[in-house]
């Protein structure tokens, strides 16, 4: 269903249902938790037009986005690596 059906249906306004969808996905995929993390990978990739680039963390194992990071340098990495310390992950590779 969409959002406006499921508001049609439970007769409520639709930012409603949009507030608590919005509230539900940013629990559970919000900030993924990293202690499990065992392999990863970073890329850079282009942000629009020009020299603007963002720097993306995956977990090579699942495939997920664990981190997205403004530019392209180490201080891009910075935020990530402080919080992996924190989580005490394992990592392999």
């Amino acid at each position: 269903m969409t959002i406006q059906d499921v508001a049609d249906h439970l007769v409520i306004g639709w930012d409603t249902i949009k507030e608590m969808q919005a509230k539900h996905l940013q629990r559970r995929f919000g900030k993924p938790k990293l202690h499990k993390l065992k392999q990863i990978c970073h890329r850079r990739n282009p942000r629009g037009q020009g020299h603007r680039y963002l720097t993306i963390v995956l977990d090579l194992l699942s495939g997920a986005v664990v981190f997205v990071g403004d530019g392209k340098g180490v201080d891009a990495l910075k935020p990530f690596w402080k919080r992996l310390r924190r989580s005490h992950a394992k990592i392999e590779a």
